[in-house]
């Protein structure tokens, strides 16, 4: 509920408003609130501009669940954050996008350090051209968001 109540009829109101959904109603306020306690109460339902027996956006806190490289994966995806981060955090980690190049830029660093490592390597032990692979490791990340599953395979 807002602290302040509305500038038309004084009442108190939701800031959780539905664009769709079972509290449609052609009168200005279905049901009103007249303090916090009813706004709380569980099965209330809240105006909606269109009237659908289901809401098919809610506004409900929604758990993400990430796997994938440690240390990226825990960072962007622990704790609290907004649903607008979600999809950028996604593209961050999975080299989508303007990530794109990036990742392109980190893989060829890696395959240079590999590539060095292993030429160190077989030079120490004597034996030129033997060494570590410079494959780059490939992952597989895999997000949780509602009963909803993409998994993104590189």
């Amino acid at each position: 509920v807002d602290v302040k109540p509305s500038d038309v009829d004084g009442l108190p109101y939701s800031t959780l408003l539905y664009g769709n959904g079972p509290g449609h109603s052609a009168e200005h306020r279905l049901v009103p609130m007249l303090n916090a306690t009813d706004a709380e109460t569980h099965n209330r339902l809240h105006g909606a501009a269109v009237p659908r027996q289901w809401a098919t956006h809610g506004g409900e806190d929604v758990p993400v669940y990430a796997a994938g490289p440690p240390g990226i994966t825990q960072a962007l995806f622990s704790g609290t954050f907004d649903q607008s981060f979600v999809p950028h955090a996604i593209a961050y980690v999975a080299c989508l996008a303007e990530h794109a190049e990036r990742c392109r830029r980190q893989d060829a660093e890696a395959a240079n350090r590999s590539n060095s490592d292993a030429a160190f390597a077989a030079d120490k032990a004597g034996v030129l051209g033997v060494g570590p692979s410079s494959q780059v490791t490939r992952f597989s990340l895999r997000f949780f968001v509602f009963d909803f599953i993409q998994t993104l395979v590189f």
